[in-house]
């Protein structure tokens, strides 16, 4: 198979595995009463503790007006809480209380019941060499 090909099958099977898990993670997020963009909030903050409320807009390419009402709810659910800026009134950070921290460890762990008959069916060379092309493809991104 030439690069090329190679290339775009490589971003299909990415594409696919992350459709797969985020449904995964939408679904377990019902019994939380989240929605799934709620759920992406969440694990966005976990990912990036502390941070402006413009900044998660930005990487969930999202708009303020969209935002900033799921963050009131999640702020009422207890996921998050929020905090002005000491320095500009205008600025109000967001990070994550121990109801979220406990949801994602708890997410986390139906996730794994998800996949582990997945990854049971590689032995152990191939688990491996998948990790370790994954993590490369994460320094790539990072680079």
């Amino acid at each position: 198979m030439e690069r090329k090909n190679i290339e775009n099958t490589t971003v299909h099977v990415i594409t696919s595995l992350s459709s797969y898990i985020m449904t995964i993670r939408d679904e377990l997020s019902i019994p939380y009463d989240l929605s799934p963009i709620q759920s992406r909030i969440i694990f966005d903050l976990n990912a990036h503790p502390s941070s402006k409320i413009t900044d998660v807009c930005k990487r969930l390419s999202k708009s303020t007006n969209s935002i900033s009402p799921l963050i009131k709810r999640l702020e009422n659910k207890g996921f998050i809480e929020r905090k002005r800026s000491n320095n500009d009134a205008r600025i109000t950070y967001v990070s994550l209380t121990q109801k979220s921290l406990d949801f994602i460890k708890d997410l986390d762990n139906d996730i794994r019941d998800y996949t582990e008959p997945m990854f049971k069916k590689l032995n152990d060379e191939e688990l491996n060499k998948t990790l370790d092309c994954l993590i490369r493809l994460r320094e790539v991104i990072k680079e």
